[in-house]
């Protein structure tokens, strides 16, 4: 109770509070096979995972685009973030780039603010906040482009999801509970350092 005492009293009482309010996040995975995939794309039987090889043609393309028909799997709101993992692995001696974006399907033009691109093999999580855009019917294109005549390159798209993170508050009881408990620390410090 003494080493308690001891510790500066605002520090807990943000680590209780925090513990009381917290935000919690309802995650949706999307199915790439809603996706339009040119031949050079593989996607997995459950929809989870898809790879775009790099072949003859310029790009290889896994498209969901609401404008040419395809479902809208993507509905962007306040506190909804879409994210998903990839894998590039780009061939010796090629000079290819992976990209990902999100486009206005009543246009069919890009946000360049909504855009990813890498032109190097790596492994990362890339993650679209759709706050601002809740007035729009989105697409989402995910793009292996060849920019030599060399062969050999790929990436692995995973786990696409929409999360809906939503801030959560205890019940007021917890909380009136919580509040009794910081009283009493309160009380009990300053007793305490009454007494020394």
């Amino acid at each position: 109770m003494k080493q308690l005492l001891d510790k500066p009293l605002i520090p807990t009482l943000v680590l209780l509070i925090s513990i009381c309010t917290s935000s919690i996040a309802q995650a949706t995975l999307l199915d790439l096979n809603d996706f339009f995939a040119d031949p050079s794309v593989t996607v997995s039987a459950d929809g989870f995972s898809a790879t775009l090889f790099e072949g003859t043609a310029v790009s290889s393309i896994l498209s969901n685009d609401p404008f040419l028909g395809d479902p809208n799997i993507i509905i962007p709101g306040n506190n909804i973030f879409l994210s998903f993992d990839y894998l590039f692995s780009e061939a010796v001696a090629n000079d290819d780039e992976f990209g990902a974006f999100l486009i206005d399907s009543s246009t069919g033009f890009e946000f360049p603010a909504f855009s990813f691109f890498i032109n190097s093999s790596g492994s990362n999580t890339v993650t679209f906040d759709l706050s601002t855009l809740s007035s729009f019917t989105l697409g989402l294109q995910f793009q292996l482009t060849s920019l030599d005549n060399a062969t050999g390159s790929f990436v692995t798209i995973s786990n696409l999801q929409l999360n809906n993170v939503v801030s959560q508050v205890s019940e007021p009881g917890n909380l009136l509970t919580l509040l009794a408990g910081l009283v009493s620390l309160v009380f009990i410090r300053r007793r305490a350092l009454k007494q020394t």
